[in-house]
């Protein structure tokens, strides 16, 4: 039988360098990978249902069931899964950022330090860019649920 004396940390300080920047640089890879579709998936979102309200509703005597109640619930719908999507992809983000995080306070001690104390460049916000979109989209689904009770206030007189 091996007899195995190492501790774990002798174990990882064992592995190569360039396996740990590889593996550092991923998780910030899949990280802005991330940031990047939840960018892009979020504002195709917004943007249709802008043009939506922009061409969908600029005449009201065309008013009828398939834009009075079928088109703002599929926009509504898209808003609730860009909102997931918000949510999720920030559980994502935050397990790679912390990963990163992790490989720096294992391999590289004095980062790590470094990357503890180093304030924030912008000063604490209560609402984050996220936060904004995410309220975008809760805008959206009021400003659709709005137009829906508008179309059966009418339907009903």
């Amino acid at each position: 039988m091996k007899n195995n004396n190492k501790t774990p940390k002798e174990e990882n300080r064992a592995l190569d360098p360039a396996l740990i920047q590889m593996y550092y640089d991923h998780q910030y890879q899949r990280f802005d990978k991330h940031e990047e579709q939840r960018f892009l998936f979020t504002n195709i979102v917004l943007s249709i249902s802008a043009l939506v309200i922009t061409f969908g509703y600029d005449d009201l005597s065309n008013f009828s069931a398939i834009n009075g109640i079928g088109l703002p619930l599929i926009i509504i719908l898209c808003n609730i899964f860009a909102m997931i999507y918000i949510r999720n992809s920030r559980d994502w983000t935050r397990t790679h950022k912390l990963r990163a995080k992790k490989i720096l306070e294992l391999y590289a001690r004095e980062l790590y330090k470094l990357d503890l104390t180093t304030p924030e460049s912008y000063p604490i916000r209560k609402l984050g860019r996220w936060d904004i979109h995410f309220l975008l989209h809760v805008l959206f689904i009021i400003i659709f649920l709005v137009i829906i009770v508008t179309y059966v206030v009418i339907m009903i007189r």
